[in-house]
């Protein structure tokens, strides 16, 4: 094993392709589950908005 800028960059170009596949599945898999999960959060949000909305409807009907 010698130190020279050929071992050096034939080294980083082996490390470095799994790693940036890696990463790149990985980054896709989190932003696709961050926004299935905050996706289902927004619509659970909005239906508890429209149910309280229309709760204080029938409620001022009623008066």
């Amino acid at each position: 094993m010698e130190l020279s800028l050929d071992w050096v960059t034939h080294t980083f170009v082996n490390i470095w392709q799994p790693m940036l596949l890696g990463s790149v599945l990985l980054g896709s898999i989190a932003a696709l589950v961050g926004y299935v999960v905050l996706d289902l959060l927004w619509r659970l949000s909005l239906s508890n908005y429209k149910a309280r909305k229309q709760n204080l409807r029938r409620d001022n009907k009623s008066d």
